[in-house]
């Protein structure tokens, strides 16, 4: 796989940002080396009337509130987050393994696949009252799923597997974009940096690496080479989540543009050099009217001195 593929099949833009937004990263302070880069029903009014009410239609409500009381057919609640809704969204709450360290398991295709499951099934119950389903398949998957009406968060059950993890807005409204942030760890600032941009831009889904880009010595099958390891010109490795197919990080991308093909995909990295870098993934040209050129007009007319 070309290295701009996975920009390609997402229609995605990598966004390298250095003293650009609020949360603005200053350049060549990154902890390691350089970075590379629905509606609610309307109850019924019930009609008040003097004429007694028939038989039938005493038994039938009876008989409704019978059969669901012995079905037990009450629906499962959304369970609410204990303590802040974001903590697990910190730097210093990412437990990853350490560079080098040939620690962390990839999920293989099923796993991948359960997580996209887990996700459809958790945008498909928001807006009603029932999750039985999609804490089914968010557990399935490995995952916990908490949240309120205006956020749901997914988390692994592995907090320091170094798997992503998922902030979804369930608002009908909500702006198609899709915010990622690959390199957390290694790119500086990267994450309050994507979480800014989700919050002001009312994304769809911020997706969040929770794995540090070196922490495995096997390479990607992704093609392309970096130094960012320590190796001049060497293979990107398999846990750099910008450069590989086999983590939950692409697969929540995946499910994200099958649930919504619309979306936009914004991937947040850092850079040494000062500035604003802006690419498509591709290596194609951009006209005027592409997404990735107004995006630079846009910040170019907002930030003159970048």
């Amino acid at each position: 796989m070309a290295p701009s593929s996975f920009g390609r099949v997402l229609r995605g833009l990598a966004l390298g940002l250095c003293g650009a937004l609020a949360c603005t990263a200053t350049p060549g302070d990154a902890p390691q080396d350089e970075g590379d880069e629905g509606d609610e029903s309307d109850e019924s009014e019930l009609a008040t009337s003097t004429e007694a009410s028939s038989p039938e239609t005493e038994d039938s409500e009876t008989g409704d509130s019978e059969t669901e009381a012995e079905t037990g057919t009450q629906p499962t609640p959304l369970p609410a987050c204990e303590g802040d809704l974001w903590a697990p969204f910190e730097l210093d709450a990412i437990d990853s393994p350490d560079p080098d360290s040939d620690m962390h398991m990839p999920p293989d295709a099923a796993a991948r696949e359960a997580l996209g499951q887990a996700l459809s099934a958790t945008w498909a119950a928001s807006g009603g009252e029932d999750w039985a389903d999609a804490l089914a398949a968010v557990e399935a998957a490995e995952y916990e799923l908490c949240g309120d009406e205006n956020l749901l968060r997914l988390m692994p059950v592995a907090a320091d597997a170094g798997h992503a993890r998922v902030m979804l807005r369930p608002e009908a409204d909500a702006d198609a974009w899709i915010v990622g942030a690959p390199h957390v760890y290694f790119d500086s600032k990267t994450l309050p940096e994507a979480r800014v941009i989700f919050e002001r831009t009312q994304a769809r889904m911020l997706i969040v690496s929770g794995l540090h880009r070196c922490a495995e010595t096997t390479p990607s099958p992704c093609d392309g080479t970096s130094s960012v390891c320590g190796q001049a010109d060497a293979p990107f490795r398999r846990s750099d989540m910008a450069h590989t197919e086999e983590s939950y990080f692409h697969a929540a991308h995946l499910a994200a543009i099958d649930g919504w093909p619309e979306a936009r995909v914004l991937s947040v990295h850092g850079m040494s050099d000062a500035g604003i870098s802006l690419s498509d993934g591709s290596d194609d040209p951009s006209d005027a009217d592409a997404l990735v050129a107004r995006l630079a007009t846009a910040l170019a007319a907002s930030f003159p001195s970048e």
